[in-house]
């Protein structure tokens, strides 16, 4: 029973930690500052990437949702309202 109790207490833990993580995210986007957002890097396009072969129809295809909250510029074409959104400094450096 002993690991048990353990168990128990380490996934309260767990839990609360996730809750003052969310609650401090939503403080920080109540004051206006950024989201800490991680990304990693899986390589730079040199290099050959091993991956394991997945079985047939459970392939992931990767593309790109315009109408996604997240936009990543260059990526197509840039309609007017989000050309009216860059500053002139972002329209010289993508020369538009």
């Amino acid at each position: 029973t002993g690991a048990m109790t353990s168990a128990s207490a380490a996934g309260a833990a767990a839990s609360q930690a996730a809750e003052d993580a969310a609650r401090s995210q939503q403080a920080a986007a109540k004051q206006g500052r950024a989201s800490i957002v991680t990304v990693e890097v899986l390589g730079f396009g040199a290099e050959p990437v091993e991956r394991e072969p997945q079985p047939a129809g459970q392939q992931k295809t990767s593309g790109y949702n315009p109408g996604s909250p997240v936009q990543v510029l260059g990526a197509g074409p840039l309609s007017e309202q989000a050309r009216a959104r860059l500053t002139d400094e972002e329209r010289r450096q993508i020369s538009l």
